[in-house]
């Protein structure tokens, strides 16, 4: 029989065993892209468990040259899937705040390789109700706190669990891989030409008027309850400030907006605010606008959900920001140069007349859009609150492949 105090250490032993192993895969096979390990090809990588985790390990271990900042739009709709490729990392977050986006331009900016950010601003993210950081542990991480980060990407079961996916698409070899994940960052005008002139592949198009109002009802509360934010403003100009200073060029654009979201915005009262929401983002600097009422907004092939566009979109949109051009992404690509708009101190006057002559022009009628907006804020005349959003209205959720 084995005595009791030998048996404890025996349990330790295989106790430390068993974390060491765990620890030396997920080192070796270093599944968050953290470590500088080469032992598989970084195509394979892939954002998991989550972009709150492994995006501010990624701003310290790659050294990116162009950064993607913003909410699930970029997140999704720029989709990097390795998180970073090509010098470009994609750090959106879902429903980022500003106060999150800040943190991670301010670590961002310590890399001396950094030589542009591009901006998705959004105006929900000006909301007094839309701040802090959804993760308290987010800004340990852009900290780099040393105990969090081993504890996260070599001990927990979620780092195993991503290195066994690894492994498996590794095994399976590059051509398994879906052409989008081998692709060059931005994706090149063929790839974007085939997604956008193929065959849908579902995503709003295909979304019965049932899985609408559901996602309606999701991101409804966000606007029921706006109210806009002088500190958020303040704190987006100050951030801008910083990132200018450390001579880093920065090209914001205001993301497409679907003719639902922007039904939502007109329909809780909030057309104006979302007008005046754009004067004072020019006061800040100048941006691209994609938003407002357009062929685009009513294009639903181009948009994963209410809220989110397409990475074909998305790549087509970075190709223009970053002047590669667009001119053979076909047809549909037209639709999105048409909505771009260059707003500066100069145009904006310009610019807010012509979006709000569309708009007028484009709800004289009752449409599909206006229609199920209404429904669905007529029921919902109870408190809306912002955080049925945060729990609930992602894009993972939403998004149809």
């Amino acid at each position: 029989m084995t005595p009791p105090g030998q048996r404890l250490c025996f349990m330790m032993l295989y106790l430390f065993l068993v974390t060491a192993a765990l620890a030396a895969v997920n080192f070796v096979v270093d599944p968050f892209g953290v470590w500088g390990m080469s032992v598989i090809d970084r195509v394979y990588l892939k954002s998991e468990p989550g972009e709150r985790i492994t995006t501010p390990y990624l701003l310290r271990s790659e050294q990116p040259t162009t950064l993607l900042v913003g909410s699930s739009r970029v997140l999704f709709g720029m989709l990097i899937e390795q998180g970073y490729r090509d010098g470009v990392l994609n750090a959106g977050i879902s429903h980022a705040s500003l106060d999150e986006i800040a943190g991670i331009l301010h670590a961002a900016i310590e890399n001396r390789s950094l030589k542009r950010v591009v901006w998705g601003v959004d105006f929900f993210a000006f909301d007094e109700n839309w701040t802090g950081f959804r993760d308290p542990q987010t800004p340990l991480r852009l900290r780099r706190n040393e105990p969090l980060m081993i504890a996260e990407t070599l001990f927990s079961l979620d780092a195993l669990d991503a290195s066994r996916k690894l492994l498996f698409r590794a095994i399976g070899g590059r051509d398994r891989l879906p052409a989008t994940r081998r692709a060059p960052v931005p994706w090149p005008e063929d790839l974007i030409r085939e997604k956008l002139d193929g065959v849908d592949d579902g995503g709003l198009a295909q979304a019965a008027d049932a899985v609408v109002r559901w996602q309606l009802m999701q991101w409804a509360p966000s606007y029921a309850t706006y109210r806009f934010s002088a500190n958020q403003l303040m704190l987006f100009r100050k951030t801008m400030e910083r990132v200018r200073a450390a001579g880093i060029d920065v090209v914001l654009f205001v993301p497409p907006l679907s003719a639902f979201e922007l039904e939502v915005i007109r329909q809780t009262g909030h057309w104006q605010t979302f007008q005046r929401w754009q004067r004072e983002l020019v006061a800040v600097a100048p941006f691209w606008d994609f938003s407002g009422y357009s062929e685009l907004s009513r294009s639903d092939d181009l948009f994963i959900d209410i809220a989110h566009f397409k990475p074909a979109i998305g790549h087509l949109i970075l190709r223009d920001l970053l002047g590669q051009g667009c001119s053979e992404c076909g047809r549909k690509a037209q639709l999105v140069a048409a909505a771009a708009q260059w707003v500066d101190p100069v145009t904006v006057d310009a610019h807010l007349r012509k979006q709000d002559t569309s708009r007028m022009v484009l709800t004289q009628e009752e449409s599909r859009y206006s229609r199920i907006v209404a429904e669905v804020l007529r029921g919902n005349r109870g408190p809306l609150r912002s955080s049925v959003l945060r729990d609930r209205g992602t894009a993972s959720e939403f998004r149809a492949g």
